[in-house]
């Protein structure tokens, strides 16, 4: 079912779940209202190779679609309360929100929250990551140590040949090509600890009304907070990184806790969770719990990507995790 499901379309990914597969207009039309919650404005009549594709992966706060459009289709979708990111990977799209038109394609991706109608030609698949606005206010909150004043209103257009853009969508392919959350306990922090990092990354790569905000210089906080983040990070390891208890428990905005960390101690507070983390699976592969597999530990301490998880406990051990199983 999945290969009949993937059936012309150039890329698969593990973590994403069929939404549907159209070949026929009447069979797309009764697909798009329930499943995309859009309406369709214009819909290419049944020709030879007509196929519209989705999948999707439904996160803890955020929702990750791949789109392949075999045909000209243009959908409306209504004002939402989540942001719609376009990161396409071929072909091209026009997505108008209100009087500006964003074209979707290469490196050019676009953000929209309100009523907007996206045009997509033939041959344009996407990833359509659907955030919260909620979640996105909470952690830009975090990030810039204060209350939100006014609305956060993204640019529509969303570069990601930069390197926060390229950062985006390689986390975005994190997201989609692992395991799916309900093979482990452990599935669902993973997913979350990766979804707060696309939002910072997103902030990050956009422009948006607290750009000069978050771009303005930090002031340092206290050793003392640092150390209170460490022991919280040992004592919460197995959990996703919250960046408003890291905000609360140190009083200060995360970007001046993550500025006083890389000036203290050398590193980030995420760079921090990771050696810790690393130290609990160096542990459970010498004591082999419940038989647990080399990559059911890597998902159980947060490293959703087996070949990263195996490339930084190499660099931090000096043998790969198999070695460190079959020996001890």
């Amino acid at each position: 079912m999945r290969e009949e499901y993937c059936r012309g379309s150039k890329r698969m990914h593990e973590g994403l779940i069929p939404a549907f597969r159209a070949v026929t207009t009447k069979q797309f039309e009764a697909a798009a209202p329930l499943l995309l919650a859009a309406d369709i404005r214009t819909l290419e009549k049944d020709r030879e190779g007509f196929r519209v594709a989705a999948s999707k992966r439904a996160g803890t706060v955020t929702t990750l679609w791949f789109c392949d459009y075999g045909a000209n289709v243009a959908l409306a979708f209504a004002e939402a309360d989540y942001f719609r990111v376009q990161m396409p990977f071929a072909g091209q799209a026009v997505t108008e929100e209100g009087r500006r038109k964003t074209g979707v394609s290469g490196e050019v991706g676009c953000i929209s929250r309100g009523g907007a109608t996206i045009a997509f030609q033939p041959g344009f698949q996407q990833f359509a990551w659907r955030v919260p606005v909620a979640s996105v206010t909470k952690i830009l909150s975090a990030l810039i140590g204060e209350p939100l004043v006014r609305p956060l209103e993204f640019d529509p257009v969303l570069d990601l040949a930069g390197p926060m853009g390229r950062r985006l969508r390689m986390l975005a392919e994190v997201l989609a090509s692992s395991p799916a959350p309900g093979e482990s306990k452990f599935g669902l922090s993973v997913d979350l600890e990766i979804e707060q990092t696309m939002i910072v990354t997103l902030l990050a790569a956009a422009n948006h009304t607290y750009r000069a905000i978050l771009d303005r210089n930090v002031d340092c906080c206290a050793p003392k907070q640092v150390r209170a983040v460490e022991m919280y990070i040992q004592e919460n390891w197995s959990q996703p990184i919250d960046y408003e208890a890291l905000a609360s428990l140190s009083a200060v905005s995360v970007r001046t806790l993550f500025r006083t960390f890389k000036s203290f101690r050398g590193y980030t507070p995420l760079e921090f969770a990771k050696k810790v983390r690393l130290q609990k699976a160096h542990e459970m592969l010498l004591s082999r719990p419940e038989g647990m597999a080399v990559g059911a530990i890597a998902t159980a301490c947060g490293f959703p990507n087996f070949s990263a998880f195996s490339r930084d406990f190499a660099a931090a051990y000096g043998v790969p995790p198999s070695s460190i199983r079959r020996f001890s």
